[in-house]
């Protein structure tokens, strides 16, 4: 699985996450337009793996509706990390303009 991130904090927790709690091997590189970070993630985490990554990398998971038993193992699992911490970003950013 090949995903693009904007360079930022996300990607490197992300990172972090997957290599100590699953057993997944990632390599990541920055774009030559230094906006980008490319990850390249080989392995398949488990649904509980994916629950704890998405509990350590989105702090606010436990304010949202989600059953932590929910999460999809593998691939699946980690497009569900990304759109969650995406949407509570987007969140944050709204009730902070508030």
């Amino acid at each position: 699985m090949t995903i693009y991130l904007p360079l930022g904090v996300l990607h490197s927790e992300l990172l972090k996450l997957l290599i100590t709690v699953s057993c997944v091997h990632v390599d990541s590189d920055v774009t030559e337009d230094k906006n980008w970070v490319k990850m390249r993630i080989e392995g398949n985490p488990s649904s509980e793996d994916i629950a704890l990554i998405a509990g350590n990398l989105v702090k606010e998971i436990d304010d949202y509706p989600i059953d932590r038993n929910s999460f999809s193992e593998g691939y699946q699992g980690i497009m569900q990390i990304l759109l969650l911490a995406r949407i509570s970003y987007l969140l944050k950013m709204k009730s902070s303009f508030m």
